[in-house]
């Protein structure tokens, strides 16, 4: 019996939204990205969506054309994810919006945030906050990408070698 070690690059990073999840080959060295990642600090355009509530202000900007529209399949770093339809409940939330008939546009992201949070109810406001505590958002992507990455395999005596796989 030999061991080895198989590392990837330590610059790939596999994400899971929900039961979808990117991937990766570690005999060809393909990775299959199926999620896709956006820092929100600020910088986006935002518009003021018509769910705001006496404590929670209500915005929502949108999201690249690589979103699965059609999923709700989004993880925030800082705010708890809700379906579209769940967003009049008053608490903060992140949202994606894949309803036609609620205001924002289908794909869109929907941020509910507490007012108390924030300079000012309105979109400069929400901009400033999230420029000093920009939010993570991870989504499904609507068409999955493949890239090969280099991995390398050392075996015990910290040689180089190949990956080998035997029957039964």
């Amino acid at each position: 019996y030999k061991s080895i070690k198989l590392s990837t690059p330590s610059d790939l990073e596999l994400r899971k939204v929900g039961e979808v999840q990117d991937e990766v080959n570690v005999m060809t060295g393909e990775v299959v990205e199926c999620i896709g990642e956006i820092v929100l600090d600020g910088s986006e355009s935002w518009s003021s969506s018509s769910f705001a509530s006496t404590n929670h202000y209500c915005a929502y900007t949108e999201l690249p054309n690589s979103i699965n529209k059609q999923s709700i399949n989004v993880m925030c770093d800082s705010l708890p994810t809700r379906d579209i339809l769940n967003v009049s409940n008053d608490n903060a939330g992140c949202i994606i919006n894949r309803n036609n008939g609620t205001g924002a546009k289908q794909g869109n992201l929907v941020v509910k945030i507490e007012k108390n949070k924030l300079t000012s109810a309105d979109t400069n406001g929400l901009k400033k906050y999230l420029q000093s505590n920009p939010i993570t958002v991870q989504y499904q992507l609507a068409t999955p990408t493949t890239k090969t990455v280099d991995l390398s395999v050392i075996n015990q005596d910290g040689n180089e070698t190949k990956l080998r796989t035997f029957d039964d």
